[in-house]
């Protein structure tokens, strides 16, 4: 999978420690987060992110990504386009309230991002099913039949398997697809 890393020096060493880490699908409780010393640089000055909505739209995937799930709905919730609503969703996916997951998913509409999503997915799973994961060969086949990502098809599957790990793979993938969105191509999808 290829990977995007940002200019920014402080911002790329948080990309970095973030990508080191394994992520669970669902945010533990109690909802802490998973390195405090990054809360507090992802909401520091470090950054070079910008101001406006694309700045609020990096910051919320990076608090999702060190499990800051107040934060990160805080700022989500503050951006009122579908990428806003994609982070919006993804928070709720992670906090494991899945039908809210799905209105946000709703409001985002058919989000631009949905391509890259679906070709990760399927990178993730056949990877996985190379090494004789047999659900995982089952959900390649059913990306391959829809040939368009399904956010709904993948919260259906994240409450019936929730567990498996190319769930938590996958949801790395569009975490890390989403803000390299806003990192490279600020402009668009916001």
């Amino acid at each position: 999978m290829e990977r995007w890393m940002p200019d920014h020096p402080g911002l790329a060493a948080v990309v970095t420690r973030l990508r080191g880490r394994s992520l669970p699908l669902f945010a533990p409780r109690p909802w802490v987060s998973w390195d405090e010393a990054l809360r507090a640089e992802i909401a520091g000055d470090a950054l070079g992110l910008e101001s406006g909505d694309g700045g609020t739209a990096v910051r919320a995937g990076l608090h999702l990504w060190n499990d800051d799930l107040a934060e990160s709905h805080a700022l989500s919730q503050r951006l009122q386009n579908p990428s806003g609503s994609y982070w919006h969703g993804l928070m709720h996916r992670r906090e494991g309230d899945l039908d809210n997951s799905a209105h946000w998913f709703r409001r985002v509409g058919d989000h631009p991002l949905f391509s890259r999503v679906w070709t990760l997915a399927l990178s993730v799973g056949e990877s996985m099913a190379a090494g004789g994961d047999s659900w995982c060969e089952a959900r390649v086949a059913d990306l391959r039949r829809a040939g368009a990502w399904d956010p709904f098809t993948f919260l259906d599957w994240c409450r019936t398997h929730g567990e498996h790990p190319w769930l938590a793979q996958v949801q790395v993938a569009e975490i890390d697809a989403l803000l390299a969105q806003h990192m490279l191509r600020p402009d668009r999808g916001l």
